[in-house]
């Protein structure tokens, strides 16, 4: 179930936060996100297990971690932080950008293309590692893969389509 981040959470877009958030739901802290999540320890134990945990996380963590314990229920505490933690995840991990042509694309063209995306996608992802393709079957044109979405401009793509109206207009 996602649970709506209220906009005090997004003030935390540090990357030093993400870090935290990343080391946070590795498998080695799988403990203290039962015990943050549960009810069974009091004001007083919680802050002793924090205090014992600060060397280990950022400082920005902790002032996230009360934004979010003071605004959610515990059991909805870790959804709540993992919702953050994969919004992080998109500004600070580079997304993989696929980009298949009919023929291998020369440096200019690569750094042409890059910049085209980057303006398009800049926004959305802040860092994008390109990867190219060949795929002679496309005949000509481009197909983009990037953010689970594929943008597909190839010259096979457009004949298809074409031939796929064709034929609707013959049914009708």
């Amino acid at each position: 179930m996602k649970h709506e981040i209220k906009s005090e959470m997004f003030d935390f877009k540090s990357s030093e936060n993400y870090s935290s958030l990343k080391k946070f739901f590795s498998p080695g802290f799988e403990q203290l996100r039962h015990v943050l999540s549960s009810n069974q320890f009091s004001q007083i134990e919680m802050q002793k297990i924090v205090n014992e945990l600060q060397h280990e996380f950022h400082s920005d963590f902790f002032t996230c971690l009360e934004v979010a314990r003071a605004q959610f229920l515990p059991n909805q505490l870790l959804d709540v932080l993992l919702t953050l933690y994969n919004h992080l995840q998109d500004l600070y991990e580079p997304v993989e950008c696929m980009i298949i042509s009919a023929k291998e694309l020369d440096s200019a063209a690569k750094q042409s293309l890059e910049a085209s995306l980057g303006a398009k996608f800049g926004m959305q992802y802040k860092t994008m590692r390109y990867v190219y393709e060949c795929d002679e079957g496309i005949v000509a044109g481009i197909i983009i893969k990037l953010g689970g979405k594929c943008y597909d401009g190839s010259f096979k793509n457009i004949l298809f389509d074409i031939q796929s109206k064709m034929q609707e207009d013959l049914i009708k």
